[in-house]
């Protein structure tokens, strides 16, 4: 008689999993595919976070989800700022 196992999958690891999933589709979008989905780019390289998670691309990414990729990216490939009226910008940095 077999028993089934139950695997489950630590939080932390589903975390991690799903930073790498946001920072992926971060890497696609602000490197490769910004023009093709028709996101405003300044001339330094932001993109309004407001307007890139408005994007079917970004269905169910939070900008919560996005903050943490940022912070807890090990080669920080990403940046943050907030203009002087409060609105988030994100740019892929030079690695």
């Amino acid at each position: 008689m077999s028993k089934s196992i139950s695997k489950s999958v630590p939080s932390h690891f589903q975390s991690s999993q799903a930073q790498v999933k946001t920072s992926k589709k971060l890497s696609s979008a602000l490197r490769h595919q910004a023009e093709n989905m028709r996101l405003s780019i300044s001339t330094d390289g932001y993109v309004s976070v407001q307007e890139l998670l408005r994007h079917s691309q970004f269905k169910g990414v939070s900008f919560q989800q996005i903050e943490e990729c940022v912070s807890k990216c090990p080669k920080q490939r990403f940046q943050l700022k907030r203009s002087s009226d409060g609105v988030m910008f994100i740019r892929a940095t030079q690695v």
